[in-house]
């Protein structure tokens, strides 16, 4: 119960940093592609094509409307707060994984609950919808696994 919590915390630590870097990343390129975009456009018109001018116009205003929809800025700002709070939250599970043996059952069940709780409000609300990214969260979780499987098998040996 308590090794659930402290892996799907990591997880989505991960996942969050993972997915602020794609937003950022995919909002640089649109940016810089809108520049290069824009350069050619205006070359274009100083010598006289009228239709790749016209046509690099376009997909300079399609680029900047996708900027302006996609939101990329926002999500990549929502993702890393996620990831932030659950760094934190992390803590506090990897902080009750150690007390364990110092703790009784209840007292263990109730601070798994308040954490689980602080998880789930973590989740629950965005200013912005973050889509699903499947390849992400199989990254994410594979990691946490494998970090956190290896973490207390080291543990158990020392």
């Amino acid at each position: 119960m308590v090794w659930h919590g402290l892996v799907d915390s990591d997880r989505l630590h991960r996942y969050y940093g993972y997915l602020a870097d794609k937003y950022s990343r995919q909002e640089t390129r649109l940016s810089w592609s809108c520049v290069g975009l824009s350069s050619g456009a205006v070359v274009t018109v100083l010598s006289d094509h009228p239709l790749w001018a016209a046509t690099l116009a376009a997909l300079v205003a399609l680029l900047n409307g996708w900027l302006v929809i996609a939101k990329l800025s926002k999500r990549a700002l929502s993702s890393a707060s996620r990831q932030q709070r659950f760094g934190e939250l992390q803590l506090e599970w990897e902080k009750l994984w150690s007390d364990l043996s110092a703790m009784e059952d209840d007292a263990v069940r109730q601070r798994w609950k308040e954490l689980s709780n602080r998880a789930n409000t973590i989740t629950e609300y965005s200013s912005v919808e973050l889509s699903l990214d499947q390849r992400l969260r199989k990254r994410s979780e594979e990691e946490a696994y494998s970090v956190r499987s290896i973490q207390h098998s080291v543990k158990s040996a020392a």
